[in-house]
């Protein structure tokens, strides 16, 4: 729930077309941008659905929707590869204007980096680099393919939730950064 109330605040008091991600405000990369943060997004999506799946113990939509997960989740971290170079080497800078925007960004910089052994951002760039190490991280844990629906062990369920908390709860700080006044 308070990720879904951090991203109305985003949406709604962010004045820049910054996105809900990872979206850099480089009008030459607006595009480019949009289209990784809208497969990560679906990759997202897919997630969630399956792990309705996983709930109902649906083995068959559970694999398939896990297959699209890990799909959408490569193309996300290749649309990033591909514009993380022409992203602005410019220092971030960081402008809450709220409770909920000052909390996305302390969660981001004293939890989900230290956790994930990420170094702290210096550049818009280096938050593209983060985009494609947490959607790697997820991949990655989402590839060991020990969610199995029917099992009583639900710690690698949990475990890929929190990366996929992690993920998001980075997008939306680097959105608040993107979309900070330069």
């Amino acid at each position: 729930m308070r990720l879904v109330v951090c991203l109305l605040v985003v949406l709604s008091s962010v004045p820049v077309s910054a996105g809900t991600f990872y979206n850099p405000t480089d009008p030459s990369l607006e595009k480019k941008g949009s289209a990784a943060a809208a497969t990560l997004s679906e990759a997202l999506s897919s997630l969630h659905l399956m792990y309705a799946a996983l709930e109902r113990n649906d083995n068959s939509t559970f694999l398939r929707h896990r297959e699209v997960a890990l799909k959408q989740l490569a193309a996300a971290s290749e649309q990033f590869k591909g514009i993380v170079e022409q992203v602005s080497n410019r220092d971030i800078r960081l402008d809450p204007r709220s409770d909920l925007e000052k909390d996305t960004l302390d969660m981001f910089f004293k939890y989900t980096l230290p956790s994930n052994k990420i170094p702290q951002p210096k550049s818009e760039r280096d938050l593209i680099r983060i985009a494609i190490a947490l959607t790697d991280s997820v991949r990655a844990r989402l590839e060991k393919g020990d969610i199995k629906p029917g099992g009583d062990d639900w710690r690698p369920a949990r475990e890929l939730i929190r990366k996929q908390l992690d993920l998001a709860g980075a997008g939306l700080a680097a959105s608040l950064i993107f979309a900070s006044k330069k």
